[in-house]
């Protein structure tokens, strides 16, 4: 519970105005657009493959670090990402879980999810120094709450149907809705900003190697998706990449890069 106290005074005065916009802004690029860009591009493509290429995030906050926030590109991490990358680019040649129609935009949409997660937590590091975690994420998820219900509100509009339609589902599609909101979402962006305010985006990234593991197992077991011999080699050789990127970007910190 110790992770979870309010930040000390002197931050929640420092929390002007001008903090909280920007947590805010950050907050819809977090929890809105790269949620509204993961589900669209999930329609397309297998859970595995959508897990994997959200995986490859670090490749983004390398890059845009190094263009914009004044990090170093190195070319054991650069090639550290190109060694991930060849694992996706595998499986698209060959694999089994990157079949079917419409992989292409739905692998497209993911991509760009990872795209704004590593801006989104390149920008969050700052904020969440300046304010503290846990003030942070409340502000960044209060205003991407709002922005989600202005979404479902106009979209309900625009296509005619009544809210009361829209909401009109089963209650185990509501407790599922309800798990996935707490137990996948709120707690887990507690955890992260907690972790991002302590070790940086970089090192948090290191966590994420057990995701793609999980989430074929599950893939497997619950939805019963295909996975391949080329499939396993590509899934390998990314989460090596990704391993290897974080132990080269570690290592960098160390010597004060």
């Amino acid at each position: 519970m110790a992770c979870f106290a309010p930040p000390p005074r002197t931050r929640f005065a420092a929390a002007t105005g001008r903090f909280f916009f920007k947590a805010a802004g950050v907050g819809c690029i977090a929890y809105y657009a790269c949620s509204f860009l993961d589900f669209s591009g999930l329609k397309f493509i297998t859970a595995q493959l959508e897990r994997l290429l959200l995986f490859t995030y670090p490749a983004f906050v390398f890059i845009l670090g190094a263009l914009f926030f004044g990090k170093k590109m190195t070319v054991w991490g650069g090639a550290s990402i190109a060694l991930a990358y060849c694992g996706i680019g595998l499986i698209f040649l060959g694999g089994d879980i990157a079949t079917g129609e419409n992989v292409a935009l739905g692998s497209a949409l993911v991509v760009a999810c990872a795209f704004l997660f590593g801006l989104s937590q390149l920008l969050s590091k700052p904020l969440i120094n300046h304010m503290g975690s846990s003030l942070y994420t409340c502000a960044a998820m209060i205003m991407a709450g709002t922005v989600v219900l202005l979404h479902f509100l106009t979209q309900q509009a625009v296509s005619g149907t009544q809210i009361s339609e829209a909401l009109d589902l089963p209650a185990r599609i509501w407790l599922l809705g309800a798990m996935i909101a707490l137990f996948s979402t709120l707690i887990p962006s507690f955890f992260v900003n907690v972790a991002i305010g302590r070790v940086g985006p970089q090192a948090v990234a290191t966590i994420g190697m057990l995701s793609p593991i999980a989430t074929v197992i599950a893939a497997i077991v619950l939805l019963d998706e295909p996975f391949g011999l080329i499939d396993a080699a590509g899934t390998a050789l990314t989460i090596f990449g990704i391993a290897l990127y974080t132990h080269f970007d570690r290592r960098a910190k160390k010597a004060g890069l």
